[in-house]
């Protein structure tokens, strides 16, 4: 596996697509500050790079909205996201882009289910959001009915869950998000194929790549 050092960071690079079609500054925009590669595949007689973990900057709550509504347009029945973070670090105003992505209303109020534990949304698929914080043991999780729905018919957006990893099948992407003097900070990880290939479709659509590497495919 590569991993970029400190002397091969990103430079922005404002002629590359942005993770919505249109040109943005550093400023507006996402930043992919690290990632890892794993090997490199040859895919058509051109060799792409299959990223593990990426880690992007998001200066300001545009650029959160933008990541969740690139979340939003990929995933689908069967997804899982695991989101992990502090308390307010961002994580319902992501699921809240991705939520509007998938169609819920504007007027319709995204929050976090701390005290409900799970809030469905009747979008298409359908949006299942749990906030696990609460609960002590993975058996508590099985009684919430998420298991069934994971892997099936419902998008599952799931707060607080790395604990539960196991229960909630282990496969799927990890965001990690954390606040810092600079915006918000989110390390995306991606677990089995399905995951891997999300993480690839979210890298090729953000505008500042690593000097001398080829955009990844969404196509693995």
């Amino acid at each position: 596996m590569l991993q970029f050092s400190s002397r091969d960071r990103l430079r922005t690079n404002p002629s590359v697509p942005s993770l919505l079609g249109a040109r943005e500054s550093a400023s507006q925009g996402l930043l992919l500050s690290s990632i890892q590669l794993a090997p490199a595949l040859k895919l058509h007689h051109h060799r792409q790079v299959v990223p593990e973990t990426l880690t992007l900057q998001l200066p300001n709550r545009r650029a959160t909205r933008r990541l969740g509504a690139r979340l939003g347009g990929l995933l689908r029945a069967g997804d899982l996201l695991v989101l992990e973070g502090d308390l307010g670090a961002g994580k319902t105003f992501l699921v809240r882009a991705i939520a509007r992505k998938l169609g819920v209303p504007a007027a319709l109020p995204v929050t976090s289910p701390t005290f409900t534990l799970v809030n469905e949304h009747a979008t298409q698929p359908p949006l299942v959001h749990a906030d696990l914080y609460r609960l002590g043991d993975a058996d508590e999780v099985v009684e919430l009915g998420l298991v069934e729905r994971i892997g099936n018919d419902a998008i599952g957006i799931v707060e607080w869950g790395d604990r539960f990893a196991e229960a909630l099948g282990g496969r799927g992407l990890w965001i990690r998000l954390a606040l810092g003097a600079h915006g918000r900070t989110a390390e995306i990880e991606a677990r089995g194929d399905r995951a891997n290939s999300l993480l690839v479709s979210i890298a090729a659509g953000i505008p500042y790549l690593a000097p001398g590497a080829v955009a990844p495919s969404s196509r693995v």
